[in-house]
């Protein structure tokens, strides 16, 4: 009767009644990477310390027990396939797409204005707060004073807000309809909240038509 013990790293790791059980165990860790060296499978005397034979094992070489060859399998890995067929539009849906990208063209352009709109407006507000600061100034130094001479460069925004103020009605508004800088332009007042919500909602309503053309025509051309 013999033993069959399994030597790896210079330790004894298992006992097996057969060879072949020896083997199995070997190669399966071998090809499930659970061990990296080569392995020996020692034959000893059962009941002795007296060592018959030492097998090396290793998938690198043909399994000493030929038996148990046909039962080791490869290692398959799976590789995903890509399908990089280009999809392909028909005229209709291409026209239809066109008409949509030129459509968002033409909002984002409208919506770029809208922005630079609002920062002029912010930019005359802004210069407005000063200049009334400077008209209460230089209005009580008038009442005051009244041989004290406005600047120059004041002096047109000067009449126009002191007749504002006359009347009672000094308010950036007003004053900026009457005082018309070189920047400005005559439309610069028509905008308002509405409009610029209502071009929001339009580029939003269009995203969604593209994106749901875009996703119909890609599955339409696949099937």
């Amino acid at each position: 009767m013999e033993s069959f013990l399994i030597e790896y790293n210079n330790k004894i790791i298992g006992v097996y009644n057969t060879f072949n059980d020896a083997e199995t165990f070997v190669l399966s860790c071998l090809q499930n990477r659970l061990m990296t060296h080569t392995v020996k499978i020692l034959t000893f005397r059962l009941n002795s310390c007296f060592q018959i034979e030492s097998k090396q094992i290793s998938l690198n070489k043909q399994p000493i027990n030929k038996q148990y060859a046909s039962h080791i399998k490869p290692i398959v890995i799976q590789q995903k396939i890509i399908d990089t067929k280009p999809v392909n539009i028909d005229p209709k849906s291409a026209e239809t797409l066109q008409k949509i990208a030129k459509e968002k063209i033409d909002l984002q352009h409208k919506i770029n204005m809208l922005k630079n709109h609002k920062k002029k407006l912010d930019e005359s507000k802004n210069v407005y707060e000063n200049d009334i600061k400077l008209f209460e100034l230089f209005n009580d130094s008038k009442t005051n004073d009244p041989a004290f001479i406005i600047p120059e460069l004041f002096r047109e925004k000067y009449n126009i807000m002191h007749k504002l103020k006359t009347q009672q009605n000094l308010s950036w508004e007003t004053f900026t309809k009457e005082y018309q800088q070189e920047s400005f332009e005559d439309n610069y007042f028509d905008l308002n909240d509405y409009e610029e919500s209502f071009i929001n909602d339009k580029q939003h309503t269009i995203d969604e038509e593209f994106d749901i053309e875009t996703d119909s025509n890609t599955e339409y051309s696949e099937n």
